[in-house]
């Protein structure tokens, strides 16, 4: 059985392998794959956790919890993700919010 912080370098080997037709990059993976990446039978939750702890700090990698399936991505292509804002929930969906100047999120 592999430490948690040895599947998650396993995860970011493969992340930067060429593999399905694609030269690297983003990814996922089954609970059944995960765990047999780790040489377990089962993945727990704690594990899950505990892997993408590392995964994040060490590789800046993301593991996110799809439920039946995993996706691994770089973090930045997240942070370039469009934010939706409390002024744009009041723009588009017309739902107001009452607060002081400091709760904005702007």
């Amino acid at each position: 059985m592999l430490s948690h912080e040895e599947t998650a370098d396993r995860l970011a080997e493969l992340y930067s392998a060429d593999f399905n037709g694609k030269k690297m990059g983003r990814f996922r993976l089954d609970r059944k794959t995960l765990a047999v990446l780790g040489g377990r039978q089962n993945i727990e939750q704690l594990s899950v956790t505990q892997i993408s702890l590392w995964l994040a700090e060490k590789h800046d990698l993301l593991l996110i919890d799809l439920h039946d399936e995993f996706a691994i991505l770089k973090c930045g292509l997240l942070r370039r993700y469009r934010k939706a804002t409390v002024r744009v929930l009041e723009d588009i969906l017309g739902i107001s919010y009452e607060s002081s100047a400091s709760d904005e999120d702007d």
